[in-house]
């Protein structure tokens, strides 16, 4: 798990999730809702290209409606279930 992420237990003992901004080891940086240390709802990543996804996440990767912007000023609006951060 990145360092800085806090985890909390809900009240069925399940982790409930928490909004937080971690900084990876590639410098990449998520801020956003994280589930289980992992980006799960709603949140920002930005890759070291300059490359950035600002939309929904399920279990680490990109996944629902988002949209991702190419540092060459690229963009796409639409629906992913691929990429992690």
């Amino acid at each position: 798990m990145p360092a800085g992420v806090r985890q909390a237990a809900g009240h069925d003992g399940a982790e409930a999730a928490t909004y937080e901004t971690i900084l990876f080891e590639d410098g990449s940086q998520y801020t956003g809702t994280l589930r289980a240390g992992l980006p799960d709802g709603l949140g920002t990543c930005t890759w070291t290209d300059g490359n950035t996804y600002d939309g929904e996440w399920r279990g680490g990767v990109m996944h629902g409606f988002g949209t991702y912007l190419w540092a060459s000023g690229q963009r796409y609006d639409g629906e992913w279930k691929v990429r992690g951060c």
